[in-house]
This record gives C-alpha cells, sequence and structure tokens, in this order.
C-alpha cells in the first residue's frame, strides 16, 4: 500500500516552544514577547521547505453580548484549525523558500510577537470578558521529498497574564501548553 508506504517514511517535525529569560515585556503600545522554537523532523526523510508561523490572539471568557446573547469563550481548537489551514493554503500557494530538514535534525530559532495595533487587542482590553491570557497559535509547514505532500504541524500555548495591583505594570507567566493541543494534518490530540 502506497499510502501507508509513505507514512512511514515520510518527514515528521515537531515544534518545541520555549519562553526567552525577561522575553516579555509590556508598555504604553502593549505586549511583546520573545520565545526560541526548535523545529525537529523526526521523520525518515528530509522535509523541504520548511515554514514557521505564528498568531496571537487574546483569550476571552464566556460573556454576555450587548443584546443579551451568551457568547462563547475563544475556541483554541477551532482557531488553531483556522491558523493551520491558511498556514497550509500558504505554502501551497508560494512553494519557494523554507528550510530544509534531514531526519534528526533540529534547527532552533527566535520569534518575537507584540500586541501594540492589533485591533482585536486593543478592543479586548476595553472588554470585561477579556481573561489577561493571549493564545500563541504556531503551525509549520514543510512538504515531504517522497511525493510532494504537504504536511503540517500546528499548537497551540497559553501565555498568563495577571495583575499584581492596579496601579503596577503587569507580572507574565508562561503556562506552557496550556491547551496542549496539536495536530497533523486534521487530526486534534489532547
Amino acid at each position: 500500500n502506497l499510502v501507508a508506504l509513505n507514512a512511514k517514511h515520510r518527514p515528521w517535525v515537531t515544534q518545541e516552544i520555549k519562553m526567552r529569560i525577561n522575553g516579555v515585556s509590556h508598555d504604553q503600545h502593549g505586549w511583546h514577547f520573545s520565545m526560541e522554537r526548535s523545529l525537529k523532523n523526526i521523520g525518515k526523510t528530509p522535509a523541504r521547505g520548511a515554514k514557521f508561523s505564528y498568531q496571537v490572539i487574546p483569550f476571552m471568557e464566556e460573556r454576555r453580548g450587548a443584546d443579551g446573547a451568551l457568547l462563547p469563550r475563544t475556541d483554541v481548537a477551532t482557531e488553531l484549525r483556522q491558523f493551520a489551514e491558511g498556514a497550509r493554503t500558504r505554502a501551497q500557494d508560494t512553494r519557494a523558500g523554507g528550510s530544509l530538514i534531514f531526519p534528526g535534525e533540529t534547527t532552533p530559532g527566535v520569534f518575537f510577537g507584540a500586541t501594540n495595533g492589533t485591533p482585536s487587542f486593543e478592543a479586548s482590553l476595553a472588554d470585561p470578558a477579556y481573561s489577561g491570557s493571549l493564545v500563541v497559535l504556531t503551525c509549520v509547514t514543510y512538504f515531504s521529498t517522497i511525493d510532494e505532500s504537504l504536511h503540517e504541524t500546528a499548537r497551540a500555548f497559553s501565555l498568563g497574564l495577571w495583575s499584581q495591583q492596579s496601579n503596577q505594570a503587569r507580572r507574565i507567566e508562561l503556562v506552557n501548553r496550556v491547551f496542549d493541543m496539536s495536530f497533523c494534518g486534521l487530526i486534534l490530540a489532547p
């Protein structure tokens, strides 16, 4: 069976995300953070055109809308699926670029995020349903060298933000893998 053979011998790229020491700050312009990321090919063949992308979204609690209707909290699984599907579409549309990751190889990197000027964050800060937490959605897309198939691995992480006192700057802690969701293809694993 060709499908089973390809699955057994294909590249499998995992991702590990870590907060950098002193990697988070807040000022009048919003939240800023930097995180380390490692991509590792645990598969049997090289991963070609590997591209890492991320998106930061506010985490909203369940709340009532202006019309009294109950609005659900942020559905992280749905947000992650939609983000990964977008990353997959971009990878299919722009096949050029990316990294070549050989089996057993790990490629380190750093990424930076900021919420300043993002309309969803500006609106969230004023919304009483804003939990004070951010969700970082990450996705790595890559092609197989066996059959040109496109694959992706997506994860969701939470950055928890808690206020120490009303007149002081906020203290930030990373709650790594609070949601602990990841998927390859469209298979969601707890």
